[in-house]
């Protein structure tokens, strides 16, 4: 799934949408042992529309963040298409467009046993269609799909309230569990690929991409984790630092890290994110003026660093940076990627020297201005 097919599902995902629908919705309350404490399983026509404006902004958040960071997508391994599977599940549910009291409970279960949870929660799932727009008016294509949301319920107990009838401040009676309306985690399925339907891939969301929810996408999904942009940029920090050794200095990284942008502006028109791969990173390292010894430990680096996480690639908006930033115990700078090649290292009167010029005889001190 591309960023353009993303952003169609995105913006169509609305009432006032004239090629979506929102069908129905199953919704399931879980406690911090697991226990499934209440279904639901709702005509969406039927919800009244306070609930339903609620349950519309839950799910679409689901298609909000970046691709590779926020939602990346997973195929299904072979296992996961046997009765028991993830894939098999999940096309049940799709398939009898959750209304199968079976199915549905099915899929509540296997959340709910398999995740890892801190806190009370609440799954949200919807059954959507949409109509895909083609030009063609005897066209009758449709995407149906279910969009499940993981949703933190919290105690909202702040000790005090204002009592209206007797106009006093009292202790709160009672404690409520209120829902957040930003999902943690969740995902869509099948995804929409080629802008079409594929059961062979699901869409996992994260809100926190540095810290994705391992169980959902192994345990509930069934899926193999891949890197995510933190892991990425982790990975490519370590075999830029093992490979280069003593080799590596401020123009090497500055280097590499604009050669990174210029293959990001060579295949900016490709719909998926731009994606560097080992054979184009050996090329940047040697470009970057890495000797060819040290080169030679590459192909070993990258395979424990990367393939390893079961990818081949990483994508480049997760390594490549937009500031060069330099950092010792008592001064920091950042300098634009396009200014670089201002600032030099260099030893004057024995004393190890960082460099920058200046086009102005003019700096900012604490916000004012000052003359050199």
């Amino acid at each position: 799934m591309n960023k353009k097919e993303l952003t169609e599902i995105k913006r169509n995902f609305t009432d006032s949408s004239p090629f979506f629908t929102l069908e129905r919705v199953l919704s399931a309350y879980v406690d911090t042992s697991g226990t499934i404490l209440s279904t639901e399983n709702k005509n969406y026509a039927l919800i009244p529309e306070d609930e339903g404006i609620v349950i519309m902004d839950t799910l679409k958040k689901l298609y909000g963040g970046k691709l590779g960071a926020n939602l990346l997508e997973y195929p299904f391994p072979r296992s996961e298409y046997d009765e028991d599977g993830a894939q098999y599940q999940l096309y049940a549910v799709v398939r009898e467009k959750l209304q199968d009291d079976t199915a549905c409970s099915d899929l509540i279960k296997r959340i709910a046993s398999n995740i890892e949870y801190p806190s009370a929660y609440t799954i949200l799932i919807g059954f959507c269609t949409y109509s895909i727009p083609t030009g063609n008016a005897e066209d009758n294509n449709q995407y149906n799909f279910i969009a499940a949301a993981i949703c933190p319920a919290e105690s909202d107990d702040n000790g005090l309230m204002f009592d209206n009838a007797n106009r006093t401040i009292t202790k709160k009676a009672t404690a409520d569990m209120l829902i957040s309306q930003a999902p943690t985690d969740g995902f869509f399925f099948p995804v929409f690929n080629y802008r079409s339907s594929d059961v062979n891939g699901v869409m996992y969301y994260t809100k926190t991409p540095k810290r994705p929810n391992l169980s959902v996408i192994e345990d509930v999904l069934g899926c193999k984790f891949i890197m995510t942009c933190q892991h990425e940029k982790e990975a490519f920090q370590q075999i830029l630092t093992e490979i280069a050794g003593e080799e590596l200095n401020y123009f090497v990284i500055a280097q590499v890290n604009d050669f990174l942008y210029d293959l990001a502006l060579q295949i900016r028109d490709d719909p998926e994110p731009p994606k560097l791969d080992k054979e184009s990173f050996l090329e940047i390292l040697g470009n970057a003026g890495i000797s060819a010894e040290k080169l030679k430990a590459f192909p070993a680096c990258f395979k424990d660093k990367v393939e390893v996480s079961h990818t081949d690639r990483l994508t480049i908006s997760n390594i490549a940076e937009s500031k060069i930033s330099l950092n010792t115990s008592y001064v920091s700078v950042s300098v634009d990627r396009s200014d670089i090649s201002k600032v030099h290292t260099s030893v004057q009167n024995g004393r190890r020297c960082l460099v920058i010029d200046l086009d102005e005889p003019s700096l900012l001190v604490n916000g004012m201005p000052v003359t050199l």
